[in-house]
């Protein structure tokens, strides 16, 4: 051979040798190997109608699919339960496949996917640092040990909640809106850089600190069953829901957060908590705590109040007036006047100092629960709407309705009269 042609026939080479190594392409498969693709998912897309023959589909057929959904439902579960031949789907941008039973799932060659939904599954692993486009992953309910995101920097929603995550790094996700990583084992959490986050969703975990201080946008948070001391929400100013119960809170300091709906804030350590700034509120759950005080004089959008199992010795409802439930048992009441609380549905003062009661003007009553109150010569005397002879059976099956009980070694009965 000439020198003339050495030269050419190296770069060639060369060029094949280059050209080979480079390429983010799938190898193509060979035209007679069906098994280029599961056989059963090429059999759901023929019945959805993303392709026309599961038997002799090529990739060249679904390079061009931007969406597919072969999701099951919680109600029925797809069977799907391998999607090789995915990473022929080049052009692919949403992907659908949650509710099935995949182990495996390979996105790497997807390079234009936006959107993956790959939640409720059995997938082990997941690699998604070659999705720089990704804008939403759902993958929660899965049986994932890590996850690796620092590539996505277009994420906008992430929820990976009950894995099996030790760790997760979203510090470079400054584009996140939504977060959901509740139910793992996450020991620390890193949301500073995530300024843009509205929803934060990270209870059931074992984080001992959460600094939210730059998060502004936040209206969702929720970060109960963790094992918090301090939290600090006062530049939260946009907080609408907000739940943090669970924890182990000496101090929680809710003036600065006006547009509060709904706080849960039970079963905490909390001895003093003061909502008269939250005029808003229309739930809020405090209890389990060591509150001896509770003005809720100022809420007077409140629907549901639960402040059981406290010490409190007072209790102001009267400008409650939309209250349809009530939850104050285990205190130390010994008066509770509901008369203005027409819409109250469920009352629950069980365990106070009460001997006695006013609940003429609740008629829409359909759960009491009274008992273990002293009374008075033994008997509880309720005033209401009815008496003995035609008490309510909505009142008398209510699941922890009692007519008598003990108090100090005395029986109490229940007296109705109008």
């Amino acid at each position: 051979m000439t020198h003339r042609f050495i030269l050419p026939l190296l770069l060639l080479m060369a060029g094949i040798s280059f050209t080979s190594c480079s390429s983010d392409e799938p190898k193509a498969p060979d035209p007679e190997d069906e098994r280029w693709i599961d056989s059963n998912f090429a059999k759901i897309l023929e019945e959805k109608g993303y392709i026309s023959d599961a038997e002799s589909v090529t990739p060249a057929d679904v390079a061009n699919l931007k969406v597919i959904d072969v999701s099951g439902t919680s109600q029925n579960r797809g069977n799907i339960k391998s999607l090789r031949g995915i990473e022929y789907f080049t052009n692919l941008e949403r992907l659908d496949c949650q509710y099935n039973q995949i182990t495996q799932l390979d996105v790497t060659k997807n390079a234009n996917l936006e959107i993956l939904l790959c939640w409720d599954n059995q997938l082990t692993q997941l690699d998604v640092t070659k999705n720089i486009q990704l804008k939403e992953l759902f993958c929660e309910e899965n049986k994932l040990t890590q996850l690796d995101v620092s590539k996505n920097m277009q994420l906008t929603k992430l929820r990976c909640s009950s894995n099996q995550l030790t760790q997760l790094d979203v510090t470079k996700n400054t584009q996140l809106e939504e977060l959901v990583c509740s139910s793992n084992q996450l020991t620390q959490l890193d949301v500073t850089k995530n300024t843009q986050l509205e929803e934060l969703v990270c209870s059931s975990n074992q984080l001992t600190q959460l600094d939210v201080t730059k998060n502004k946008k936040l209206y969702y948070l929720i970060c109960s069953s963790n094992q918090l001391t301090q939290l600090d929400v006062s530049k939260c100013t946009s907080l609408s829901i907000f739940d943090t119960r669970v924890n182990q809170l000496k101090h929680l300091d809710v003036t600065k957060n006006t547009e509060l709906t709904a706080l849960y804030c039970l079963k905490n350590l909390l001895t003093e908590l003061d909502v008269t700034k939250n005029t808003k509120l229309t739930s809020l759950h405090c209890d389990e705590n060591k509150l001896t005080q509770l003005d809720v004089t100022k809420n007077e959008q409140l629907q549901t109040l639960g402040c059981s199992f406290n010490q409190l010795t007072q209790l102001d409802v009267t400008k409650n007036t939309k209250l349809t439930s009530l939850n104050c048992l285990e205190n130390k009441l010994t008066q509770l006047d509901v008369t203005k609380n027409t819409q109250l549905k469920i009352l629950y003062c069980q365990g106070n100092r009460l001997t006695h009661l006013d609940i003429s003007h609740n008629t829409k009553l359909e759960g009491l629960a009274c008992c273990s109150n002293p009374g008075e010569n033994g008997l509880f005397r309720v005033k209401a709407w009815f008496d003995n002879s035609n008490v309510p059976e909505s009142i008398t099956n209510f699941y922890v309705y009692s007519s008598t009980w003990t108090y100090n070694g005395s029986t109490v009965k229940i007296d109705y009269y109008k």
